[in-house]
C-alpha cells in the first residue's frame, strides 16, 4: 500500500513534540511491514501576519495536491494540520484520513496562543476547522478513548480508536527500586501542571534528601525551570530520543500532572514511553492519561491541580521501593501489548482499506461512467 503521510512539522523538528514522534514511529513501522509510504512536513511554515493563513491557505494545498499527483498514494494520512498548513489541505484528490492527537477538531482552544488569536481560534477557526474535517475526511483515528468519544460528540463518523507506540528502550534498565529521582519529561508550559509539581515536590523534597527531581523537555517555561535555584531539582533540557530513553530507564518513577481544565491531553507519550522503559508513573486525573492508566496498571491518578494528593503519591513511590519496583514491572509488560507499533499498523491497515474503499466507484457507478 502506497501511504502519504501529512503532518505540519517534519518528525525530527526541535519545536515537535509528541504528534511528530508519533508520525515518525507510524513511519519506521509502516515501512517496516513492506508499504511504500511517503513524508510531506514542514514544507508551509507562517510566521508573523502569516499566520492568518493557517485559516485557510491555498497554496499549501496546491503544494500537496502536485505531491499527491507525483506519488499516487493508495491514501493520505493527515495529521496536526488544521495548523500550519489548514483545515485547506484535508480537501485533496485521494481517500483522506486524520488522526486527532488532541481535541483541537472539537473546538478545545489552545490556551497558549496570546489572547487575540485565541479569540479568533474559539469564534472562527475552530467552527471552519470542523465543518471542513467532516464533510472531507473517510476515516478519523483517535489517540484514545476521550478524543474519540469528543470527536463523536461534534459529528464525526467513522471515528477509530487506536494505540499511541512505544519506543523500543535504547539503555539498559535499573529497577525502579534500585533509583532515587523522578523525572518530568515533556512540554514546559503552563497547562501541564508544572508548577503543581514543584509544589508537591518541595514539599517533600527533605525527607527524600538522596533524591532529584529531573525535568526534560522544552517550551515557555524553560527559563524558569532553568534559573531555579533548589539543588534538588535539575533542568535538563529539551533531550533526543537516546536522552530520554537513557533517563527513563534511570528514575524511580515519571510524573505526568496536567491541568485539563487548561488543556485537555490526548494520550501523551510520556505515560506510553515510561511504561515502555518498566517505569511507574503517577499522573493527575486527565481524561487521555486516565484512559491510559486504566490499560497500563503502574499508573496512579491524582486530582489535577491537587498539591497534596500528588506529594502524597510521589512520597510513597520514593518510600517503597518494592511498590515503585512491581508497578514498573506491570507496566512494562502492558506497555509491550498494548501500545506494539505493530498493533498501530494492524490498526491502520484496516482503517486504510475502508478509506479506500468509500473512494471506490461503486459497480453502478462503474457501469454508468463505461457505458457513456
Amino acid at each position: 500500500m502506497r501511504v502519504l503521510l501529512v503532518n505540519d512539522l517534519p518528525v525530527d523538528d526541535p519545536a515537535g513534540g509528541g504528534a511528530e514522534v508519533y508520525v515518525g514511529r507510524l513511519m519506521a513501522a509502516l515501512r517496516q511491514v513492506g508499504h511504500d509510504v511517503d513524508l510531506f512536513a514542514g514544507q508551509v511554515r507562517h510566521e508573523g501576519a502569516a499566520r492568518l493563513l493557517d485559516l485557510w491557505d491555498p497554496r499549501a494545498r496546491s503544494l500537496l495536491v502536485r505531491r499527491v499527483r507525483d506519488f499516487r498514494p493508495d491514501v493520505v494520512h493527515f495529521h496536526n494540520v488544521v495548523r500550519e498548513l489548514s483545515v485547506a489541505a484535508l480537501l485533496v484528490p485521494a481517500p483522506r484520513v486524520l488522526t486527532a492527537h488532541d481535541m483541537r477538531l472539537t473546538g478545545t482552544v489552545d490556551p497558549r496562543p496570546p489572547s487575540v488569536r485565541g479569540f479568533v481560534d474559539r469564534h472562527l477557526k475552530r467552527r471552519v476547522d470542523t465543518a471542513v474535517a467532516r464533510r472531507a475526511l473517510d476515516e478519523v483515528v483517535a489517540v484514545s478513548a476521550p478524543v474519540a468519544d469528543s470527536l463523536a460528540a461534534a459529528g464525526f463518523s467513522h471515528v477509530t480508536t487506536a494505540p499511541a507506540p512505544a519506543s523500543i528502550p535504547t539503555h539498559p534498565l535499573t529497577s525502579p527500586a534500585d533509583c532515587t529521582d523522578l523525572a518530568y519529561v515533556g512540554r514546559l508550559s503552563e497547562d501541564k501542571g508544572l508548577f503543581v509539581l514543584l509544589s508537591a515536590w518541595r514539599a517533600i523534597s527533605e525527607r527524600h534528601p538522596a533524591s532529584r527531581l529531573l525535568i526534560a523537555g522544552d517550551g515557555p517555561l524553560a527559563g524558569d525551570f532553568a534559573q531555579i535555584g533548589d539543588e534538588s531539582v535539575r533542568y535538563l533540557g529539551r533531550l533526543d530520543g537516546n536522552g530520554v530513553s537513557k533517563l527513563l530507564g534511570s528514575v524511580r518513577g515519571v510524573v505526568v500532572p496536567s491541568l485539563p481544565g487548561l488543556r485537555p491531553e490526548g494520550a501523551p507519550l510520556a505515560v506510553v514511553e515510561a511504561a515502555a522503559h518498566g517505569r511507574p508513573v503517577v499522573g493527575s486525573a486527565d481524561p487521555g492519561i486516565a484512559a491510559l492508566a486504566a490499560v497500563l496498571p503502574g499508573c496512579s491518578i491524582v486530582r489535577a491541580g491537587e498539591v497534596g494528593a500528588l506529594a502524597g503519591e510521589l512520597d510513597r513511590l520514593l518510600c517503597d521501593s518494592l511498590h515503585a519496583a512491581e508497578r514498573g514491572r506491570a507496566n512494562a509488560e502492558a506497555a509491550r501489548i498494548a501500545h506494539a507499533p505493530k498493533r498501530l499498523v494492524e490498526c491502520m491497515e484496516q482503517v486504510y482499506e475502508r478509506a479506500i474503499a468509500a473512494r471506490r466507484p461503486s459497480v453502478r457507478t462503474r457501469e454508468i461512467a463505461y457505458s457513456g
